[in-house]
């Protein structure tokens, strides 16, 4: 209610903006003003349209660590085609829930165990998936094939697992992901060791340059 009626006083206000833009020689800057308003009142139309279908959620920015494959620049071009990511996790029970979500810079393939559990490219939304039917008590292995076509990359993952004491374990960019620029045979369910495995790069955290804006 508050909402909508704030919505009303604005198209009010527009209404008297668009009177005294008949004198507009008179305020230069009246054009300007005018189009930033009309702008607020259509956003905030769309905001009380969704929260009148309960579709409005309070927003929080990813807590999740970006990485990718070492020695480039994410803010400038790096090299075309694939790295490969493994991420052991050994887990001292089979957890009750376990949740992954992923968005990558231009595209990820997530593997547990050898199985495929999601993919997800640029400029769509991040992908989530239930994937608690794809660990095990014991090791497991967490990999991802990210591929660049161009400009910058990286990837941002998060995997919530909990357990049926109450406990949970987070894993997301940390220095226990190793990379590759070889996938070698079965490299998706084998421990990341030889020489063209190296400590993965971490990027930051959250929404950082040049992926200030994603929809995660």
């Amino acid at each position: 209610h508050e909402l909508q009626s704030l919505r009303t006083e604005l198209v009010d206000l527009t209404c008297e903006f668009q009177r005294l833009w008949l004198k507009r020689n008179k305020f230069p800057k009246l054009d300007f003003n005018l189009e930033r308003l009309q702008k607020q009142v259509a956003d905030l139309s769309g905001l009380i349209t969704l929260a009148v279908a309960g579709n409005l959620y309070a927003y929080r920015e990813p807590e999740a660590v970006w990485f990718w494959y070492p020695e480039e620049d994410r803010t400038r071009a790096t090299a075309r085609g694939s790295k490969y990511f493994m991420r052991v996790i050994n887990l001292d029970q089979a957890p009750v829930a376990a949740e992954i979500k992923c968005w990558a810079d231009d595209k990820a393939t997530v593997f547990i165990n050898g199985k495929k559990v999601l993919e997800t490219i640029y400029r769509a939304p991040a992908v989530s998936q239930n994937v608690r039917h794809f660990l095990k008590k014991g090791k497991n292995h967490l990999a991802v094939e990210g591929q660049n076509m161009r400009g910058a990359a990286g990837i941002l993952l998060n995997l919530d697992i909990k357990f049926s004491d109450d406990t949970a374990l987070v894993i997301t960019g940390d220095e226990d992901w190793w990379a590759s620029d070889r996938g070698k045979w079965r490299w998706k369910t084998r421990d990341p060791k030889g020489k063209s495995w190296k400590k993965a790069k971490l990027l930051g955290k959250g929404l950082i340059r040049p992926w200030e804006s994603i929809d995660w």
